[in-house]
């Protein structure tokens, strides 16, 4: 009744032969190296979640992520602002958050038809009826022999203009209101503005040079004596750093009529050239050899 062969596949007789379609043992054991790498990589995952609970939320733990990179030896990189845009153009000072005034007395450069900069002009040469526009510069011999019409026009092509008798007061004076630039009473040698002993005792020209407007002219005038670089009196500048404003050269304003100011080189004390000195006494088309000038601008906003 039971006489058949013993099923390979259960117990009995041949209980104890293997399955060829069971696991081996060395399948067993790899079903549990596999459960532990599940179990190291669900312990991975929550260390995970943790880290990034901590550095998203670290105010939780009592410090912040600077205090983090620190006890790493990392500091963050510190955000750099851009620099502000210039207010002015290069080579101007903004005086009194009002207005730009150039830093040194006006030299300038001769341009063609087209506005194209040819080279520098003479500063010893009248301009007649050449184009030239302004230049503000340190280390130069200044412009001279040259009309308040002139300078206007030299302000112009450099996209500026003279400057207001009350802008040049301003910027001369400052919100102290000085006498000059550099303070409230005269310092000897601040500016090139005295008159310096023997200084046309030993000059080339008669002292009827002095007296006809063609002779003022003369191109060996600023060349034989007084007339300094732009610059060369440092002591001789507003806080803002605007220099010259007395001495060296007299500087035209915007007065239509004719006005300016400053003083020269030339000036002796008994003449005062300090921030009021001014001259009105020449209309608009004069020039000889202490006439100077300066541009002012808008400031960019």
């Amino acid at each position: 009744m039971f006489g058949g062969p013993a099923d390979p596949y259960r117990g009995g007789t041949y209980g104890t032969m293997a399955d060829p379609y069971r696991a081996a043992p060395y399948h067993a054991t790899r079903r549990r190296g596999g459960s532990a790498i599940r179990t190291l990589s669900l312990l991975a995952l929550l260390l995970g979640v943790c880290g990034a609970a901590f550095a998203l939320v670290p105010q939780a733990f009592g410090f912040s992520v600077t205090t983090q990179l620190k006890t790493r030896g990392v500091m963050p990189r510190p955000k750099i602002a851009p620099p502000p845009p210039e207010v002015c153009p290069q080579g101007m000072a903004l005086v009194g958050n009002r207005f730009c005034m150039d830093r040194y007395e006006a030299s300038t450069l001769l341009v063609d038809e087209n506005g194209k900069d040819k080279g520098p002009h003479s500063p010893y040469e009248m301009l007649e009826n050449k184009r030239v526009r302004a230049v503000s510069q340190p280390g130069v011999h200044p412009q001279a022999y040259i009309s308040r019409n002139q300078a206007s026009a030299a302000c112009q092509l450099s996209g500026k203009r003279l400057c207001t008798d009350q802008e040049w007061l301003s910027a001369c004076r400052g919100p102290e209101r000085w006498d000059y630039p550099y303070g409230p009473t005269h310092e000897p040698k601040r500016c090139n503005d005295s008159e310096r002993a023997d200084l046309w005792k030993h000059g080339a020209l008669s002292p009827s040079t002095f007296k006809s407007f063609t002779s003022l002219n003369d191109p060996l005038m600023n060349q034989l004596y007084g007339l300094a670089k732009t610059g060369t009196f440092a002591g001789c500048a507003t806080p803002d750093g605007i220099h010259d404003l007395v001495g060296n050269l007299h500087e035209w304003t915007a007065d239509p009529g004719g006005t300016f100011r400053g003083g020269y080189y030339r000036n002796t004390r008994a003449q005062n050239p300090s921030c009021s000195y001014a001259t009105d006494a020449h209309n608009a088309l004069y020039h000889d050899y202490s006439t100077g000038f300066r541009c002012c601008a808008e400031p960019r906003r």
